[in-house]
């Protein structure tokens, strides 16, 4: 019985250190990179991860951390999330084809994310 307390708060412990550490240095790990022709998730900066051309974009928009709640918005159940953080706004990516249609990424500024594909998709659909 002396032996429970110990591994529980040692397991406490562990999760409370995962969850520090994804939240402050997940931005390490996973980036995002805004091309002329696509949105790029990479790994420590230089691993593509997942590349979303822009031709496939239909959706980019800011959304609050409250809208990723699933007892908040029965949705985003559906959303993959390609987050580098765990309590951040995010950016929605819907696209028109593949696995995971609508997916969430964390970027540092998402306004500032959302306004450049938003003008690299207005400049790729110009003639």
């Amino acid at each position: 019985m002396n032996t429970i307390l110990p591994m529980l708060l040692c397991a406490v412990a562990f999760v409370g250190l995962l969850i520090f550490f994804a939240q402050f240095f997940g931005r390490l790990i996973v980036s995002y990179k805004i091309t002329d022709s696509s949105v790029e998730v990479r790994l420590f900066g230089f691993i593509p991860e997942s590349k979303t051309q822009l031709k496939d974009i239909v959706e980019v928009r800011k959304v609050s951390f409250s809208e990723l709640l699933p007892w908040r918005n029965p949705k985003s159940v559906g959303w993959f999330r390609l987050g580098n953080r765990l309590w951040a706004d995010g950016v929605l990516i819907r696209r028109s084809r593949g696995i995971f249609r609508t997916f969430v990424i964390s970027p540092d500024k998402p306004d500032e994310f959302v306004e450049e594909v938003n003008l690299r998709l207005t400049a790729s659909h110009s003639p």
